[in-house]
C-alpha cells in the first residue's frame, strides 16, 4: 500500500462560486449538453415511488 494525493478543488476560495456558475451556464447553453442529458435521464432507472 503506497498513500496518494488528490487535490480538489477548494471551495471555500472567494472565486469558486462564481467560477463554479460560469462554467455551470456554459454547460447550459451548449447544444450537445440536451442530448446528452436526454440520453441520461432515458438510461436511468429512476425509483420515483
Amino acid at each position: 500500500m503506497r498513500p496518494i494525493q488528490i487535490w480538489v478543488p477548494d471551495t471555500r476560495a472567494p472565486s469558486f462560486a462564481n467560477e463554479a456558475h460560469r462554467q455551470s451556464l456554459l454547460a447550459a447553453n451548449d447544444p450537445d449538453t440536451a442530448d446528452a442529458q436526454e440520453f441520461i435521464e432515458s438510461t436511468s432507472d429512476w425509483d420515483d415511488e
